[in-house]
């Protein structure tokens, strides 16, 4: 069985191979590629709506594949087509770790504090079978008991690397073993990626079908997160991330 920790659509029309890593704008670039192939989705079915399309042939016949899998499969497809050009997002060490507090607190809590992790779900149960597949719920109830901070204290105690979330991108992308054509920042992707296809020979027919649309779920907060950012929080960050800021050139705040 084929270890998971990344997606990949392999285009043909632009001859790439997109590597997505998880907290990467990977949901946002899928739908992005489901789009291209003139296929609509409702918000929140990104994934379901690549799978759907796979099953169905409808990626075929624009020749699109959306899989899975983890730096096997990434060799497996490298061998299967050498002449594509790889990309691949990356984003802000400090932006990727705020996300994920947000929206994978539930995957900190399930490994190292699992009496939280149940008082979040207690919660999210408690809120209607309407709540019971939606994560965001039982995290804001672990987030009372689990503040910002405390997440950080814990993953320098207990390591990063039990989940694809929270492990360095440089090791998720096997960026020291894989020669990626194109590394986009997240932060600037809305503005870069239509000229890097244009540039791999997409057909401007096809690009019209997503020119002007913003990638979607990107990261959104309820609150001013900028306090968080404690001087604390920001050291254990860079000594967590640290091969991160220096692979993929972040700024690092306390230097």
């Amino acid at each position: 069985m084929q270890e998971r920790g990344l997606n990949f659509i392999v285009y043909d029309p632009g001859r790439l191979i997109y590597v997505l890593g998880p907290k990467l704008g990977s949901t946002g670039t899928v739908d992005l590629f489901v789009r291209l192939a003139g296929i609509e989705t409702a918000q929140g079915s990104v994934r379901g709506a690549a799978e759907e399309a796979m099953a169905t042939g409808r990626f075929a016949a624009e020749g699109v594949q959306f899989l899975r899998g983890y730096h096997r499969r990434l060799r497996e497809l490298r061998a299967a087509y050498p002449d594509y050009a790889l990309f691949a997002n990356i984003r802000d060490p400090y932006a990727r770790i705020l996300s994920n507090y947000y929206s994978k607190m539930n995957r900190y809590a399930a490994r190292f504090a699992p009496g939280v992790f149940r008082y979040g779900k207690l919660h999210q149960v408690l809120k209607g079978p309407g709540r019971w597949t939606d994560n965001r719920h039982g995290n804001k109830a672990m987030h009372r008991r689990i503040p910002f901070l405390e997440m950080l204290r814990g993953l320098e105690r207990h390591g990063i690397d039990f989940d694809p979330h929270f492990n360095l991108q440089s090791v998720v992308l096997d960026l020291a073993d894989t020669p990626y054509d194109r590394l986009f920042r997240i932060e600037t992707l809305d503005d870069e990626l239509l000229p890097a296809l244009a540039g791999r020979g997409v057909a401007p027919a096809l690009l019209a079908r997503v020119s002007g649309l913003n990638r979607r779920n990107q990261s959104a907060y309820d609150r001013d997160v900028g306090a968080l950012f404690t001087p604390e929080a920001c050291a254990i960050i860079e000594r967590l991330y640290a091969r991160d800021f220096d692979a993929l050139g972040y700024p690092r705040r306390t230097a």
